[in-house]
């Protein structure tokens, strides 16, 4: 079964992603995802970016590693 764009009914075969921002009622963000139809550019799917929300765990468990390493523990 052939996904459709929900705007212009193009087959959904590739699609064009887009960096947002995503916002929590609490005013938190984080780095997200857009992903759009390649036809008419509608939104079909938002997002959080799964790569940089690796690369932000990545880094924080890393510096937390070398405050361990450092003596310098919360």
């Amino acid at each position: 079964m052939l996904a459709l764009c929900p705007k212009c009914g193009a087959s959904v075969t590739q699609v064009q992603m887009s960096e947002v921002e995503a916002k929590s009622a609490q005013g938190k963000s984080l780095r997200g995802v857009a992903y759009s139809c390649m036809r008419c550019s509608a939104v079909i799917s938002v997002g959080i970016d799964p790569m940089a929300l690796k690369g932000d765990m990545v880094r924080e468990v890393m510096e937390e590693f070398k405050k361990l390493q450092d003596g310098k523990t919360k």
